[in-house]
This record gives C-alpha cells, structure tokens and sequence, in this order.
C-alpha cells in the first residue's frame, strides 16, 4: 500500500501524511512498511479516541486527530518526528517505557500524572489510563507501538480519595474490561461488560463469567487465564462471548499485570475488544482461497488427465497406424528382393531401404512407449513399472526391481498413471544422477490408501540444495513429482543425504480429492 492508500480519507491531517516524504525518514517509503504496521497506523487514524504509533526503531510519532488537543499547540510540529526530538522535555521517563515495549512487553497505566509541554514552555499536568502495545511483524520481530489512551485528568481530581475512581475510568471505555486481584478473583467489571453479557455484577464476580464464553472456547480459555496468573506473562487470546440476545461474537482479549515499583504484581486488568467483523472477514477470505486453491488444483488435475489420454491416442496412432504402414513397406521391399529379372543393384538398394525401415519402426515403437506404455493401458501398472525397470536396466546398467501388491483388482486410471509418471522422473534421476548399483520400486496398498517407495543405493545428495539448484537451472523433476501427488491430495517425502542413497515415498488416497472425475 502507498501513502495515498494509507492515509486515504478526508480532513487536513491525513492530508499532511499524505504529503509527507516518507522515504527520508527511517520509516523508508510506505509502500516498504510492514502489514501489521500499516494496519496498526491505520486503526489509530480512524479511532474516536486519542490515539497514536510509535513507528520503527526511531519511534516516529504518528497520530490521529483526537491527539492533537493533547499536544497543547505542538501540532503539527510533532508530527512525523521521532520520538526523542518530538518529547525531548519527557525523554528520561518516556525512553525505558518505549524499550519494554520494543522488548515485547505491554505497557498499562491508569491515572498516570503526566506533565505535558505547551507551545509557548509552560507545562500542564493531566492523567490518562490507556495501554501501549507492540506491534508486531509477521515474523515476531516488533516493528512498532501501538499506544492509545484516555484523558482522565477529570475523573482524577474530582474522585481522588474514592475508591470508585478505578470504576469509573473503566466505564469510560468502550471496550470490555475487568480488574482481578494478584490471585486472580474477579474484583470488578465495567458497566459496558454488564450491558454486553446481560449478567449482573454479583453473578460475573461468582465465576458466571465463564458461562458467557462460547462452550467451545472455555476451557482453552480457562487454562490460558491460569497459565497467566501462574507465570505473571501477559495474555492475549481469542475467543467467543455472548451477547444478551444469546449471539456469539469473537472477542481479542488481553489481559495485564499491574505492578509494584519493585515487581510484585497486585492486579490484572483486562479488556476484551470486538474483533467478530475482522474474524468473520478473514474466515470469508480463507474460505475463498481454499475453494480457487481447490478448482486450481481440479483443473491441473483435469488437465493431466487429459494430457495423459492425448499421449494414449498418439502412442496408438503411431503403432496401429504409422508401425502398420512400415510394415507393408517392408513386406514391399522384400518382395522386390525376389524378383528373378532385378538387377543386384536394385537388390542391394532394396536391402538397405529395408534396414531404414527397420531402424524407424523401432524408432517409432520407442517413442510410443514413451508417450504412453500399451502395456499401461493393457496389463496396468504392475506390467509398465516392470517393462520400464527393464529398459532403464538394460540402457544403464542399473539392476532395478519391482513389487506390487495392491491386490488383485487394478488400482483406478488416475492412481496408475500418477504412480507411473512419478516412478519414471524417479527412475530417471536415479539412471543420469545417483551412481547407483541398484533400485527398487514397492507400490502397496493400505485400506484406503497406496504407498509407493523408489530407494537406490546411490551417492545421495541435499534435498533443498538439489531442489533450488534445479530451479534455478530450469529443471523441475522433484517439484513435478511433488506437485502431481498434492493434486491428488497426496503427501511426499524425499528422504536423502550425501553418501547414504535416496528414497522417495508417496502416500496418495485411492479416491479423487472433492468432487474430482476421472477422465479415461
């Protein structure tokens, strides 16, 4: 995504992104942004409360438009600066807040007394509860902060001395949230749970809070609650709560220690955000992918099938008609052979013309074979695989065996030539690359599927060194081998190491994936 794409919306201070010349900053260009960056950044624009990211190592300083009053008049020089020139005066407090982030851990504060700097030098001192929380690419790695916040410097001075500030605050968010005591007990939810969950306080603080999670979820959800408060680490989890009208909705929970100067944890505080749009977004997505994953793969299958029903027609063309037609040629020139009245010449002509004919039938039976083996379609698999062990024996020296046992019916047309093309590349790396002595193919049947085994004793070899020296050579044989069994919802496994032969092992089900067809 571009910065026109990022920042797309209307009002002056998406404007001021857009015009922004990212690529000098550390930032680099937005299209190089990471995507939960980019993400991150756009959720702060469209939020209706205070919010901003801490961008990148330098902590550039990106926010939306409910901050900018809390900048007191600084806006917008603060805008798009790292953080250690934007908040300078706050560097010694703010600096080892952002390392903790950058290390992984949240940061939660509530009612935190901050002294903010105004445009003209002088400070205000105000309150805010909110959350700081990394932003992480896809790889762990935190490529940023999420930090959102709310003012609660009202709140603050006019319930100081109550113990129902905290009850208060919370009530403010829109969110879910809850506080429990360092054992974990359940001390208070906010108003929007109650609303939510249609429970009652006395109800949630029992343990009902567990009934409004889905019933599938709970005791995932319960093992991760005491795994938190047995390890003091963070928790972030996902799960299904209930509204009041009995609708389940996916819920991001996380939930915070909150602790002592000196580490002692005292609270957790949790919030529960409603993320059942996104999730129910992402499902559609993966459900479309998976279904044009899954008519890709029906069509390549289709179209193997019908390469290998074209391969048939021509290998008989060539036998039943071409092989037809050389033998009567051949039957011609040697009749002319015995004619009295022919000279010598002619003879000798006609005895060559013969040999000719003779090299281009075998010529022809050869190719045909290699288009598609009759014995393929005759005698099925068990006689092509020993045919071919044979020839690959006789041009290479390779000793080279087979075993069937899959029964005493034939497997279906689609299994056997799979199995066929894939023993034949398999064969063939064996003959031009393993130095091998000798070979074996094993094809069995197992229930509802079929295991095939090629092994040689061979030198070996580096299975990702050999796949990417054969892409980047143009050569495509393990790749082809694996892709023909995914398309029958197969698995593969080449098994090889320098010095020790290799081995490749098929596991393939008897029936076409979906609603597959086999094309004889």
């Amino acid at each position: 995504m571009n910065a026109d794409e990022v920042f797309a919306g209307p009002g002056e201070l998406r404007a001021l992104y857009r015009k922004i010349d990212w690529a000098s900053t550390s930032l680099g260009p937005v299209e190089t942004w990471p995507r939960p960056l980019t993400a991150a950044v756009q959720m702060a624009l469209a939020m209706p409360q205070p919010a901003r990211v801490f961008a990148g190592a330098e902590c550039i300083n990106i926010y939306n438009e409910a901050h900018i009053p809390l900048l007191h008049g600084r806006h917008p020089a603060a805008l798009a600066r790292p953080a250690r020139e934007a908040f300078a005066h706050a560097w010694d407090r703010l600096e080892p807040v952002l390392a903790r982030c950058f290390a992984g851990q949240p940061y939660l504060f509530i009612d935190e007394e901050v002294a903010m700097l105004t445009a003209s030098g002088s400070f205000v001192t105000a309150w805010f509860t909110g959350v700081w929380s990394p932003i992480r690419n896809d790889d762990g790695a935190v490529c940023g902060i999420y930090a959102s916040a709310i003012e609660t410097t009202g709140g603050v001075l006019a319930l100081r001395s109550s113990e129902s500030r905290l009850r208060t605050v919370l009530d403010l968010a829109p969110a879910l949230l809850w506080e429990t005591n360092a054992n974990g007990n359940v001390v208070s939810f906010n108003s929007r749970w109650l609303e939510y969950t249609g429970q009652t306080l006395q109800a949630t603080q029992s343990g009902g809070w567990r009934d409004a999670v889905h019933p599938d979820d709970r005791a995932a959800a319960e093992r991760a609650f005491a795994r938190a408060f047995a390890t003091g680490v963070p928790l972030e989890f996902e799960y299904r709560v209930r509204r009041a009208d009995g609708v389940y909705r996916w819920f991001l929970v996380r939930h915070v220690p909150v602790e002592t100067q000196n580490g002692e944890i005292v609270r957790w505080i949790g919030t529960a955000t409603d993320i059942h749009d996104q999730r129910m977004a992402l499902d559609y997505i993966e459900q479309l992918v998976e279904k044009r994953t899954a008519e890709r793969d029906a069509l390549s299958n289709e179209l193997l099938q019908v390469e290998e029903a074209e391969r048939s027609r021509l290998a008989r063309e060539l036998h039943d008609e071409a092989s037809q037609q050389l033998t009567a040629l051949d039957l011609g020139l040697h009749a002319l052979t015995k004619i009295e009245h022919a000279g010598d010449q002619v003879r000798e002509q006609a005895h060559a013309l013969r040999k000719i004919v003779k090299s281009l039938a075998q010529e022809l039976h050869a190719v045909a074979g290699r288009l598609r083996p009759r014995s393929l379609d005759d005698f099925g698999l068990e006689a092509a695989l020993s045919a071919a062990a044979t020839d690959y024996g006789i041009h290479s020296g390779v000793d080279i065996s087979v075993c069937m046992q899959t029964g005493r019916d034939r497997l279906p047309s689609h299994l056997e030539n799979t199995i066929y093309r894939v023993v034949q590349e398999a064969l063939t790396n064996v003959v031009r690359h393993s130095g091998a002595s000798s070979a074996s193919v094993i094809v069995e049947r197992d229930g509802k599927h079929v295991n095939v085994a090629i092994q040689d004793n061979g030198t070996g070899f580096d299975v990702a060194e050999a796949v990417e020296a054969a892409r980047r050579a143009g050569r495509y044989g393990l790749t082809s081998i694996r892709e023909r069994v995914t398309l029958l919802a197969g698995q593969t496994l080449i098994d090889s190491r320098p010095g020790s032969g290799t081995t490749v092992k098929l596991r393939i089900p008897m029936e076409l994936p979906g609603n597959r067809r086999s094309i004889d």
